[in-house]
């Protein structure tokens, strides 16, 4: 049999032109003369070593691949990332890499190599033509660059240290411990030094005497640090240069002694309700539904019971960071041992092992959706839920593959709202929302229907998603009379290409389009939620960018939630109402209700005003601006926000202004107290590929402030298409047994691809690169593309020949919870593709 497509590389993906792959594309970039071209804004894939890996036919088995030079137009404000995707948190010295800064003059101008961090990262300072470079400190890693609006770790803080500092200086805290008398030779034994005091019990300014070398210190000092880079490429530098990178060299070794409590440059000083959620950020998908705004009406703590929305899915990983306190009993009513991957039948325990057998395949879906309605939030960590005062009924239905029964669906449908069922128990408190993220075509069950108007009868509101067929097919348990069917929308509020659409759908909600990142935060355009990581066969709280009518549907069940909360007596037949009013949405497409978005786009501002006012809850005197961040992607020229007022004695706009020259406001048609539109525009007149940001600020009369987040990108049309690398498209069944491979490399951003000779059969189709030739594809800080698209590999039968499959790849940047190294990434992977030196499989590269 044969099969054949495509890959796609998602947009703004790059990968470095000297990985260690022997099979891959070389273009040496070990110097600035050989410095590698970026775009901007990228994600790149790269490899670095310190020494050479001793290792078959590795590129660099004789040699080391020291450093990666790239050249790019960087913009004042925006952030270089690094991520080490090897890093070992047990022990951070043994695999490292430094990121480092230098302008067209090679002088240093911001630098993160004082630290053994998994992430680093650094803050552009002005706009310019800049040097990155990638150093390997000491052992061999894959890892991830990025370049744009955010960091790869989310906290949106730089780690690295502006270069205006005292070379040969450095700020040092001894310990005043026994942990000193550790250390291989004491500080103070170093006749090269000189303290500023002798003490233990401040800081001391520690400088060269005249005449030594930092080179001299470190090698007195046994340290790791004291092995040089090439002399080609040290020589490049000016003298000043050579000092600063030597001076940080130091501190780093000295932050990694034991009798050092910390060290620092020595700087040269001149005079001069969004949640704490570090993966808030990405979770740009909020502003499209006025969230942040609806949080100041509320965050879906009722005065009475707790909101409960029961999550009908693959269960919830209990053990996830981000759920502590958010969660009710729930069940698991897979009923059959054959599916449930957790050794039984139903039982009380609802968490969710995966739906694949297979170390890195499982989506944890009920997960994403639960993170997406009620992720503990300003806490943090993590992401943020839509309603965070609510709490989660993890019910379990969902197992092998993803695959559940109607009927244990029935039953969890029947648990959550306190009917009986085959589980012989009942919550302690019913759910008040449930969210169905699943659904199937052509499966009308009258026995269903009968249940959910039995359910609806009893006040339960139930949404579901629409289904990813981009058909009219009704998909049940959405099409259900009563329910609330959910269609999806892309970053543009058009319908995303997956969605369906027709005469069943209520509402529309952001679903994401993982195939492209149109709002420059270098991360596809999917919904940012909680996720499991087990690639490394151990589970780690983690958050990934997913697609769906599955992502759209819990930002409606947890706006209901926030409504819940203002107003518990909200009943099905007034959400209706007030859904078909124009009450809940911003009215998008055909004016009306539409096949496409049904009564609109939900905005949960109106949908919080909507239930307070329902329950004689409004508050007073309050100022609010329509969206707190405003992204014009690469062709939006201006876009009207406006600014409302709720409840008596409102404050009243004082003035307004622009923080950059690109950025304009102007007033449209506004009251006295310049309540009403305005117009925010950009100019992309000469100015080079990148993102940019800027802010918009209203001074209010109260002395308080309104602040518009605004960013934009400049996009030449060459810039669009992705590289993710040579790629090894794989085919293997259940066992891991390699059926087919073959390695591609793409044209315009595509890898077309042909297989011939399959067997019949039932295969997962994963294609990924292999930056370090470990054999092993998809790892963090490789490219990787799974089908079906959408985030998760599903075993397919072939029994027939298959033409026109569609894979997206990119990068793995292995976003993970808070800082870095919660566990080693290095460790065993899943996907494993035929060692290059056999002959079982044909290697064949796409022309």
């Amino acid at each position: 049999l044969t099969i054949s497509g495509a890959i796609t590389a998602s947009e703004q993906m790059d990968v470095d032109s000297d990985v260690n792959d022997p099979f891959a594309p070389y273009t040496e970039n070990d110097g600035f003369g050989s410095a590698q071209s970026l775009a901007n804004p990228v994600m790149l894939n790269g490899f670095v070593s310190n020494v050479p890996t001793n290792s078959g036919n590795d590129r660099f088995a004789d040699t080391n691949d020291q450093v990666d030079v790239y050249r790019v137009s960087l913009y004042k404000d925006q952030f270089v990332s690094l991520r080490i995707a090897n890093h070992n948190q047990f022990f951070p010295g043994s695999i490292d890499a430094d990121l480092n800064i230098f302008n067209s003059a090679l002088q240093l101008v911001t630098s993160s190599s004082s630290s053994f961090s998994e992430f680093e990262s650094i803050q552009v300072p002005a706009d310019g033509e800049y040097f990155i470079e990638v150093e390997a400190f000491s052992g061999v890693s894959r890892y991830v660059l990025s370049i744009g609006s955010t960091t790869l770790d989310g906290t949106q803080q730089a780690t690295g240290w502006s270069a205006d500092f005292r070379p040969d200086e450095a700020i040092i805290k001894r310990s005043v411990t026994t942990a000193k008398a550790q250390a291989a030779k004491s500080l103070t034994q170093l006749s090269q030094l000189e303290w500023s005091n002798d003490g233990y019990e401040r800081p001391a300014l520690l400088s060269l005497k005249p005449q030594a070398k930092v080179s001299d210190v470190l090698y007195s000092m046994n340290a790791a640090a004291s092995v040089s880079r090439s002399q080609s490429h040290w020589q490049q530098f000016p003298i000043e240069t050579q000092r600063k990178l030597e001076t940080l060299r130091l501190i780093k070794e000295l932050n990694s002694r034991a009798d050092v409590e910390y060290a620092s440059p020595n700087f040269v000083m001149k005079a001069s309700r969004i949640p704490n959620d570090p993966n808030f950020i990405y979770q740009q998908h909020y502003q499209q539904i006025r969230l942040p705004q609806a949080w100041d009406l509320s965050t879906g703590t009722s005065s009475g019971e707790a909101v409960v929305v029961a999550v009908i899915d693959t269960g919830l990983a209990m053990d996830h960071e981000d759920f502590e306190g958010q969660l009710v009993p729930g069940y698991d009513f897979i009923s059959s041992s054959n599916t449930s991957l957790d050794g039984g039948g139903i039982d009380s325990n609802p968490n969710d092992p995966g739906t694949e057998p297979q170390p890195g395949l499982s989506v944890y879906h009920g997960t994403h959706v639960a993170g997406t309605i009620a992720a503990a939030t300003d806490n943090g960590v993590g992401v943020a839920g839509v309603a965070w005062g609510a709490k989660i009924m993890p019910l379990r239905v969902l197992g092998l593959n993803g695959l559940g029964s109607s009927y244990d669906i029935d039953q969890a449908i029947r648990f959550a709202a306190g009917l009986t069922n085959d589980s012989g128990t009942l919550p302690s408190k019913t759910a008040d929302v449930i969210n169905l993220s699943l659904g199937c075509s052509n499966c009308f069950s009258q026995a269903e229907q009968n249940l959910l108007t039995q359910v609806r009868n009893l006040g339960v509101i139930v949404v579901a998603a629409a289904g990813n067929e981009d058909s009219s097919i009704p998909s049940y348990p959405a099409a259900y009379n009563g329910v609330v069917s959910v269609s999806a929308v892309d970053w543009q509020s058009d319908r995303a290409f997956y969605s369906n659409f027709g005469s069943t759908v209520d509402i529309a909600a952001p679903g994401g389009d993982i195939r492209v990142d149109r709002n420059g935060d270098s991360l596809p355009d999917g919904v940012m939620s909680a996720v499991i990581d087990d690639t490394s066969l151990t589970r780690v709280s983690s958050y990934q960018n997913l697609h769906g009518t599955s992502m759209a549907t819990p930002h409606v069940a947890g706006v209901v939630a926030l409504m819940k909360a203002e107003y518990p007596a909200l009943s099905p037949a007034q959400f209706d109402l007030m859904l078909a009013n124009g009450e809940l949405t911003t009215d998008i497409g055909s004016q009306g209700r539409d096949d496409l978005y049904g009564f609109g786009l939900l905005d949960a501002f109106k949908s919080v005003q909507a239930a307070q006012a329902a329950a004689g809850n409004t508050q007073d005197g309050i100022l609010f601006v329509s969206t707190s961040l405003l992204n014009l992607g690469t062709s939006l020229q201006s876009s009207t926000i406006t600014l409302s007022a709720l409840g008596s004695n409102p404050p009243a706009v004082l003035s307004f202004s622009s923080d950059r020259e690109w950025l304009s406001v102007t007033a449209d048609t506004v009251d006295a107290n310049g309540v009403g539109t305005y117009t925010i525009a950009v100019d992309r007149t000469d100015r080079l590929d990148a993102t940019y940001n800027g802010t918009v600020t209203f001074e209010l009369s109260d002395d308080t402030r309104i602040q518009i987040n605004v960013f934009m990108r400049v996009q030449s049309a060459s810039s669009i298409a992705g590289n993710t690398g040579t790629l090894y498209l794989v085919l293997f069944d259940s066992d891991d047994n390699n059926v087919s491979q073959m390695s591609l490399n793409p044209i315009n951003g595509r890898y077309d691809f042909r297989m011939t000779d399959i067997p019949a059969g039932e295969y997962f189709i994963v294609a990924g690169s292999d930056v370090d030739n470990d054999d092993l594809i998809c790892g963090a800080g490789e490219s990787c593309a799974t089908y079906p698209i959408g985030g998760q590999a599903q075993l397919i039968e072939i029994n027939s020949n298959l033409s026109g499959l569609e894979l997206i790849s990119t990068i793995n940047s292995g976003l993970i919870s808070g800082s870095s190294g919660e566990q080693p990434i290095q460790g065993p992977f899943a996907i494993k593709r035929t060692d290059a030196n056999t002959t079982s499989t044909s290697k064949v590269i796409s022309q």
